[in-house]
């Protein structure tokens, strides 16, 4: 069953350099076209009896560069191109690094036929917006060159495999240019600098000792990026940007041949050999008996974790080394089910556990244990992970604590077997570029299904207590704990906390019975009227006897989902100013209380294998959950929401947990700008409500979970009630389920929040400052511009427009030519419930010492539309890629969810998308002018995100 997480993700180690076991390059669509098989150099694996992925499509050039094309109509008309090239920062010599990255910044900086700045404005008039579309990535071994284009035309096409041959040997790589780009850079790296990053820096350090590999980072360091220059970047791109270093994929609504043919006639003239890619030899040293390291910071919750290193399994990808991996991550996923068990029932002494083993940055494999723990509590993390690993190495798992997993994973591998066909073209592209930075197989979601069920399901429990035995048991672990300053924790008392527990007996697990859910009457089966289908989407639209609105709109999109949406009560306007606090409590606490007849630990065993959640939260106008469930799960998925609002548990152990996960949240928000800004949005806008604020955790904890039960109650019983469904489900499905559940229930729901309401208003020409805890030269400035409302969406349409086009504005004079910020943004906003109330906000992570200077650049990029307008050119690259891009959306679940779930509510959301892209395009430049002198340059809202002074 999938709860939400109730503690703060564990960021110590990045996502974008950790490749799981969960993946197992079983995420594509079984032997593939190989145009040239006599050349060695065609496929990027050894030799394996995996079958590739027949929708792959690879050739090799007469160059050596590789071409992998792969036909595929989700989207549809839509084509994703990733160009890889097989050097990342493990190719640096400088004593910094940072080289590599900087390298990929240079491609949008000059190339032989397109001038600097031209690349990313020949993009938008294309219809890719930068950033969302073109963008690139470096890593430890490749740099990665990425473009989804929203539409298969020759001459797009075209254009882009132009750039991207210009990005692979025509960069002119300018003094100048590099000299303008280095504060860009520069900038990404100081935003990038954070409390996570120093954590993943000193984990390194410890955990793999002897590597050095954090040394060679891909972010690179300021140091790094100051000692780059022409002589360098160009040395560094002539021996490793070559066509033997290089692989295209392409995958999209393409003709094959015929891309092939485009490929070969932009590529095949480039002629360049250079140096060979040397594998990475320093390797990690292994302990030979327990090891600890401490690590502490104001900001961090208390974490311990238990490393068990052992050599990465080189040898090439085949079918018994996917079996072996596969076992052993269902084996890990028993432990974790047992750990998670435990901490369920800890009332928040525990938190978070993760059982996990996988490759570390190529250097080693880490079978780790983690768990967040009170603080000052490090003791009970480090004796619960020892005992409960030597418990399961011990004793072993049983039949049923294996199968439980096996369940869950059949399931999920029939799901995306049955789902190929819903696969992405941008989900294909990345997945090819993952294997070959990986040197593994592309095989099929069916090759998975058919390998699971031949070679895995069949195996004895005893093999899965074998495998798991082979890589956890006869090792000495990596102790890593973080906890505050203030405590007294040092490497030698964790160890010693370690033989402790290794002096303790353990006994076999005992699993408790499994329980059947409670809740399966709602009442009387109620009774659905008809009241509309909508002229745009086809959302069929009912009303049950007991007031109970449902929307339905079944889709093909994708064939093992069902998108569930629950919206019930009034929300925080229904709360009181002096009960503001229970705001935060009942997102934080409501759904740890369980249920009357059930805790989390009874639900989690009910729905063992199922994917089936529970979450609920507090909007303005709702209580809303949602929810993604396969088609068979969709009515317990009903029951479970439904029984969360009517028998709710309100279990003081739930309150518990929830207040230690809150205090971990509140730890881990002022570490960035960004999250201290977050944290205090509410604040801002929406005139020092404390309805919209956080309080104290210590007020939390002095509220029990049951001063929610009059709120809850007060919103099931009166309403409104909003039910939506969508996805493979016929509209008599949906009908039958919501009569069974929501449409049952004994009540007289209430209709919805008149609207616009005119109780909320933003405090104009206001100026916060507020603080955080992370890099002391980091800066947040962010501009709020007063709007209109929401009703009339012809003038909603014309500030997106305008909004786009600051966007461009914003890159080039924050980002490109000062250098001031690397990734401003902008956002707006315009209410449909409240009255005369909207935003336009422009955001920037910048220096201290320019956080007035881009105040006042935000002044003068909307006073200058005001006074001389936009161009033509701008007006298309920005209104370009809102327009291009709509074909694709209609055919996503999420597009029409976002629009639907609120279709009884807020039914102009549908009569006012049907008309979007005709707005759109008829968007004028005067019109854009126009619209900017609406806005008062003098009511702007100034919010200054501050570094708080280090106390010495």
């Amino acid at each position: 069953m999938v709860f939400p997480q109730l503690g703060r993700a564990y960021l110590m180690k990045s996502s974008a350099f950790i490749v799981t076991l969960l993946l197992l390059s079983f995420s594509y669509a079984t032997n593939a076209h190989v145009e040239t098989p006599n050349n060695k150099a065609t496929l990027w694996f050894e030799q394996s009896d995996l079958p590739l992925n027949e929708k792959l499509h690879v050739k090799v050039l007469d160059n050596g560069m590789r071409v992998v094309v792969i036909q595929n109509v989700k989207p549809k008309k839509a084509i994703s191109i990733r160009m890889r090239v097989g050097a990342g920062s493990l190719q640096e010599t400088g004593k910094q690094p940072g080289l590599a990255h900087f390298l990929e910044h240079m491609a949008f900086n000059g190339s032989t036929h397109v001038p600097e700045g031209d690349m990313v404005q020949i993009l938008e008039r294309h219809g890719l917006s930068f950033g969302k579309d073109s963008n690139a990535e470096t890593n430890f071994k490749q740099t990665v060159y990425m473009l989804d284009l929203p539409k298969n035309d020759k001459e797009t096409l075209s254009t882009a495999l132009f750039l991207m041959r210009e990005t692979a040997s025509e960069l002119t790589l300018d003094k100048d240019a590099i000299a303008r780009e280095l504060p860009v850079i520069s900038s990404e790296v100081r935003e990038r600098t954070t409390l996570d990053l120093r954590i993943l820096k000193d984990w390194s350090s410890y955990v793999l000792q002897g590597a050095n590999i954090i040394d060679r980072i891909p972010l690179g360091t300021l140091e790094g990026m100051k000692e780059v220059n022409q002589a360098r970047l160009k040395a560094f791109y002539h021996n490793y940007y070559t066509p033997n270093h290089t692989t295209l994929v392409i995958a999209g609504d393409v003709d094959v041949q015929s891309v092939f043919s485009m490929v070969e006639k932009q590529f095949a003239s480039w002629d360049s050999k250079g140096h060979d890619i040397v594998p990475y030899g320093k390797q990690v040293t292994l302990p030979t008996t327990a090891e600890a390291r401490v690590f502490k910071d104001s900001n961090v919750t208390t974490h311990v974790e238990l490393n068990y290193l052992e050599p990465i399994n080189r040898a090439p990808d085949s079918r018994a080394k996917r079996v072996e991996e596969f076992m052993l991550h269902i084996a890990n996923q028993a432990l974790q089910y047992r750990l998670e068990t435990t901490a369920f029932a800890s009332q928040g002494e525990l938190l978070s556990p993760y059982v996990g083993s996988y490759n570390q940055f190529d250097v080693v494999t880490s079978n780790q244990l983690s768990v967040a723990t009170k603080s000052d509590q490090w003791q009970a993390g480090v004796n619960m992970l020892e005992s409960s690993l030597r418990q399961a190495v011990k004793y072993g798992f049983s039949k049923q604590e294996i199968q439980r997993q096996l369940d869950k994973y059949h399931t999920l591998l029939k799901l995306d077997a049955e789902a190929t066909k819903d696969t992405l073209s941008s989900s294909y592209a990345a997945g090819v570029v993952n294997d070959i930075n990986n040197k593994s197989v592309s095989t099929s979601n069916e090759f998975a299904l058919s390998l699971f069920e031949s070679d895995v399901l069949p195996k004895d429990t005893a093999v899965y207590n074998q495998i798991f035995n082979k890589h956890w048991s006869d090792k000495h672990p990596r102790i890593y704990v973080m906890d505050k300053p203030q405590s007294k924790v040092t490497a030698q008392t964790v160890l010693e906390a370690y033989k402790d527990s290794e002096s303790t007996q353990v006994k076999p697990y005992a699993e408790a019975d499994k329980v059947q859910f409670a809740y399966q009457n709602f009442g009387q089966r109620g009774n659905a009227k008809l009241i509309e289908k909508t002229a745009f989407g086809d959302v069929t639209r009912y009303r049950f006897d007991n007031g109970v609105y449902l929307n339905v709109k079944p889709t093909e999109f994708e064939s093992n989902a069902v998108y569930i949406s629950i919206r019930v009560g009034k929300g925080k306007l229904d709360l009181a100013k002096k009960d503001a606090a229970l705001a935060t409590l009942f997102d934080s606490a409501f759904i740890a209380g369980g249920l009357e007849a059930h805790d989390i630990n009874d639900l989690r065993s009910v729905f063992s294998g199922r994917q089936i959640g529970a979450n609920y939260y507090l909007t303005d106008d709702a209580i809303e959950g949602h929810y993604r469930v396969p088609p068979q799960d969709a009515l317990d998925q009903l029951k479970v929401a439904a029984a969360f609002l009517t028998h709710p548990g309100y279990r003081p152990s739930g309150h518990a947990l929830a207040v230690q996960s809150l205090k971990s949240v509140y730890d881990s928000y002022p570490t960035t700008p960004e999250g201290v800004l977050g944290f205090n949005v509410g604040k801002v806008l929406y005139q020092d409500d404390p309805r919209w604020e956080y309080p104290k955790v210590e007020v939390i904890d002095k509220l029990p979970l049951t001063a929610l039960k009059p709120f809850v109650d007060r919103s099931v019983n009166q309403g409104p009630i909003e039910v939506s469904l969508l996805g493979n489900i016929t509209q008599q499905q949906a009908v039958d389920y919501v009569a069974q559940t929501f449409g049952a229930l004994n009540i007289k729901a209430q209709d919805f929040v008149p609207r616009p309401r005119d109780d909320i208003q933003l405090n104009v020409g206001e100026h916060y400052t507020l603080y955080h805890q992370g890099e002391q030269n980091t800066a947040l400035a962010s501009g709020y511009f007063s709007l209109p409302d929401g009703r009339d969406y012809k003038r909603v349409v014309g500030l997106a427009v305008l909004r786009s086009i600051l966007q461009l504005r914003v890159n080039d004079a924050i980002r490109e030519k000062t250098g001031k910020a690397y990734s401003p943004w902008v956002d707006s906003s315009q209410s449909l419930l409240y009255k005369d109330y909207g935003y336009l906000s422009l955001n920037s992570n910048t220096t201290v010492d320019n956080v007035d200077v881009v105040f006042d650049i935000y002044r003068k990029l909307i006073s200058d539309i005001q006074q001389t307008g936009v161009s033509s050119d701008e007006l298309k690259r920005a209104v370009t890629p809102m327009i291009d891009g709509i074909e694709q959306s209609y055919e996503n679940n999420g597009f029409w969810f976002g629009l639907m779930y609120k279709a009884s509510s807020y039914p102009e959301n549908l009569t006012n998308e049907q008309t979007f892209k005709q707005l759109a395009s008829a968007v004028t430049v005067a019109d854009v002018q126009q619209l900017a002198k609406q806005i008062n340059l003098k009511d702007m809202i100034t919010v200054a995100v501050l570094p708080k002074e280090k106390e010495e």
